[in-house]
């Protein structure tokens, strides 16, 4: 387990110039040039993998549960899919947007060697935000009934609602890690 499957070793090679980039690509044969692109394959994998998975994870996790409660009828299946595309859908992107605004001060941060404080206090601020949603999440079924939703499917996306209620507050921690995981992955990259 301590050794890789493939042996690959780049030392023989001289990619880098003097100003610590890559040459240039004039400068370089067939072989140095898929060297590079190797390189840079590994590097974007192990920065987009975990996000990639996150979010397969993510949006399996929707995929299978409608899957799931289609067999339980046509009015659970309604429920299930009004509750995860319509409110956990606008929540997600709420609670990115406050992410993504975020963003600007963790890059600051980061620059500034603070980085575990920001991340913190985005985590916290994060937090706080899904308080506004909460009453969506637990006033579903009257704000559906308000709609025009069909009585019995608001009740039971009400009631779905308020059993996804710990996906809510788990997104202010994922989407904060996945803004924080570029950054590091790229510093120590």
């Amino acid at each position: 387990m301590e050794s890789p499957l493939l042996e690959y070793d780049l030392s023989s090679r001289d990619l880098i110039a003097s100003d610590g980039d890559y040459r240039p690509i004039s400068d370089m044969n067939l072989n140095e040039l898929w060297d590079v692109f190797w390189i840079e394959t590994v590097k974007l994998w192990e920065i987009g993998g975990p996000i990639a998975l996150n979010i397969m994870c993510q949006y399996g996790f929707y995929a299978i549960t409608v899957a799931f409660c289609g067999h339980l009828g046509p009015t659970q299946l309604a429920a299930v899919t009004l509750a995860l595309t319509v409110i956990s859908t606008f929540a997600f992107g709420f609670m990115m947007g406050m992410g993504s605004a975020l963003e600007t001060l963790c890059g600051q941060a980061f620059g500034a060697g603070q980085i575990h404080i920001y991340t913190q206090r985005s985590m916290i601020i994060l937090l706080l935000s899904t308080f506004l949603l909460l009453p969506i999440y637990i006033f579903t079924t009257p704000i559906l009934q308000f709609l025009g939703q069909h009585h019995d499917t608001a009740v039971v996306v009400g009631k779905f609602t308020m059993l996804i209620i710990p996906e809510l507050f788990s997104l202010s921690i994922t989407i904060t890690t996945k803004l924080i995981v570029a950054k590091y992955k790229n510093f120590l990259g």
